[in-house]
């Protein structure tokens, strides 16, 4: 995996603390353009609906091009985008850049699964990504606290100015240290449209059981990080301490990293992604019961170690999935199944809240993981690497 550090590990870091920085930045520099609420909570929506969208077109992009184009575009995408949202005062400018934004996440995360997936070998596939996975939660602390201390010192521009300067640092390494890759393609006319119904009608099997197990398993994660914040809130608590149950709860995962990407490796997808879904269903299921900061502390920890769990899981099912000839777009629906996840679940559990209570939130949320976990122990059939 050593071979890997300069190529992706690093331009993986770099890129996490970057975009960790603009997710936290960007509802606050809405309220700063007089954008209100309604439009943080528009422009964060606006970031993942780009990244959906890009899946599908950057994985026959993939296909067409090879990996290190897609990243080294991705890479232009998320730092041009940076630097002018922090100039933009323009509500529909900001808008229209988050999208790019978005975009150029989503092709930046998908060409750089498949190039390491294409690059680790078989036998260590699973702890390449769950150390890949680990790596980009280092960043992940590290971005929010760089951001936040450079707009407050300095003005929001710096701090997107920074976020910018992490993705042309990382096209830079990129650049020197990246080789190409491209799989043979076998279908007639190259990749297209075309060539991705087919991979989901020869497919269909996977998408329909471990593809719903991926949305339940995202649609989960992130209910657990719009509904944390939000308990903690509830119960009295102010953002620095939130902002600590969090550091809390993502030093347990770093710490799960290696662990998780043995078992991946050693065991198999359900001896990581079944502890997973259990332990952040639990979770769940005990956030109403934490009426002060202690119980949640010990709440966030279950939900950090079980998350720790599934690090990297999502990427390896996806790679160990792929057909090896058609890496690029099987990744690219996959991808694309697991961010309408992502992108559905807040929309979800939102409304539960505000029509009901936070309580019955979570208890919503905690039930659709239970039927991500009651398919991938009962249906899903563990695949063999290519």
């Amino acid at each position: 995996m050593g071979k890997l550090w300069l190529p992706v590990y690093l331009p993986s870091f770099l890129i996490a603390a970057g975009q960790q920085a603009v997710l936290v930045l960007l509802p606050l520099y809405a309220l700063q353009l007089d954008g209100g609420a309604s439009f943080a909570a528009t422009l964060l929506a606006l970031r993942g609906i780009g990244s959906l969208v890009s899946n599908v077109p950057s994985g026959m992009l993939v296909a067409r091009f090879g990996d290190k184009w897609i990243m080294l575009s991705a890479l232009l995408l998320l730092g041009g985008s940076s630097v002018l949202l922090g100039q933009t005062q323009s509500l529909f400018l900001a808008g229209l850049l988050t999208v790019v934004y978005g975009a150029g996440s989503g092709s930046w995360l998908l060409a750089r699964l498949v190039y390491v997936t294409e690059a680790a070998p078989l036998e260590m596939r699973g702890r390449a990504i769950a150390a890949l996975g680990g790596i980009q939660r280092v960043g992940m602390l590290v971005g929010p606290v760089a951001g936040g201390g450079l707009a407050t010192g300095f003005g929001y521009d710096v701090a997107f100015l920074a976020a910018g300067a992490c993705a042309f640092a990382s096209l830079l390494l990129v650049v020197l240290f990246t080789t190409n890759s491209r799989p043979e393609y076998d279908l007639a006319g190259g990749p297209g449209l075309h060539s991705t119904a087919r991979i989901i009608r020869d497919h269909w099997p996977t998408f329909r059981t471990a593809g719903v197990a991926n949305i339940g398993l995202a649609v989960l994660r992130s209910g657990r990080m719009l509904l944390l914040p939000l308990w903690g809130t509830a119960i009295g608590l102010n953002e620095a301490q939130v902002g600590m149950l969090f550091m809390f709860s993502s030093a347990l995962e770093i710490l799960m990293s290696y662990p998780a990407g043995y078992l991946l490796d050693a065991r198999g997808h359900k001896a990581t992604a079944l502890p997973c879904f259990g332990l952040v269903i639990l979770s769940m299921f005990l956030l109403p019961l934490a009426g002060s900061l202690w119980p949640l502390v010990l709440v966030a920890g279950i939900s950090g170690v079980g998350n720790g769990f599934g690090t990297g899981i999502q990427m390896t099912m996806g790679s160990d999935y792929a057909p090896k000839d058609k890496r690029g777009e099987f990744l690219g629906v996959w991808r694309m199944m697991g961010d309408s996840g992502q992108v559905g679940g807040p929309l979800v559990i939102g409304p539960v809240a505000e029509a009901f209570s936070l309580a019955s939130a979570t208890v919503v949320t905690a039930i659709i993981g239970l039927g991500g976990m009651a398919v991938m122990a009962f249906i899903v059939k563990e695949p063999k690497r290519v």
